[in-house]
């Protein structure tokens, strides 16, 4: 469901916005069958008791402008701030698998940040870029077990406080990206560069070595229309053939 207001002022070649909307969701049957932490699970595939998770709210506000530039040139920047109330979280078991665990209400995250784009065109060229910074935390302290991170007291349990960064999520992200068109034929290139993110198993941030760290990747794509019913498309992802992580978890060597 959700509640949404938004409004718009646009002059000449520039657009001023606004908005704000409340959204809820309710718990997954996934998640209701694997919140019990006497009970944690690796892969929930029997859907039992209904256990009291509650619905997730979140409240979001954004504002920002965007425009032309010139015939072809456009830019936008927003700022925006979703809070979320009673959000779900994956919490660590603390035994078993390291992949073993239940879902649970843990309070009121905060996700907010700014996102700025633009692009232009140039005969058979276009570029585009987008950047985005995101400011994801906790905003409700809680304790879970992580035994694999070096600040955990001696039962295995972490102390989350407000404040600290939500895991598997980089601050900083560009995407920028080339395209060229030559009659039937098309040439395309775009770089992802991502910003460090922690672990999960590090929420409290306090492991020095839970960090996954940031990568850079380059990919290319060309296109040939051989007729109006046929098309050529080839795509390389990872150009330069990069070694890079985007996840990780907390673990013990085995050695």
């Amino acid at each position: 469901s959700c509640d949404c207001f938004s409004a718009s002022v646009e002059r000449a070649r520039v657009n001023v916005f606004g908005g704000a909307n409340q959204g809820t969701r309710i718990p997954t049957a996934i998640e209701l069958t694997c919140a019990d932490p006497a009970a944690p699970c690796t892969l929930p595939n029997i859907f039992v008791a209904d256990p009291p998770l509650k619905q997730v709210v979140a409240t979001t506000y954004e504002a920002g402008v965007r425009g032309r530039i010139g015939a072809t040139g456009f830019y936008s920047a927003a700022i925006y701030r979703t809070d979320l109330a009673d959000d779900i979280q994956f919490i660590s078991a603390g035994s078993g698998a390291v992949n073993a665990g239940y879902f649970q209400n843990v309070g009121k995250p905060r996700r907010q940040g700014v996102e700025i784009s633009g692009g232009a065109t140039w005969d058979e060229v276009r570029i585009v870029a987008r950047y985005s910074l995101l400011d994801a935390t906790f905003r409700t302290g809680f304790a879970a077990n992580s035994p694999n991170n070096s600040s955990a007291n001696a039962d295995g349990q972490i102390q989350v406080q407000p404040g600290n960064r939500l895991p598997v999520l980089p601050r900083n992200a560009l995407r920028i990206r080339a395209d060229w068109t030559h009659g039937s034929f098309a040439l395309g290139a775009s770089v992802l560069a991502a910003d460090s993110q922690y672990s999960r198993g590090n929420e409290n941030n306090a492991d020095p070595s839970g960090k996954v760290p940031g990568y850079a990747l380059a990919a290319l794509d060309g296109a040939w229309n051989i007729s109006p019913e046929w098309q050529l498309f080839a795509r390389i992802d990872n150009l330069f053939n990069k070694a890079y992580q985007n996840f990780g978890i907390l673990g013990a060597n085995d050695s």
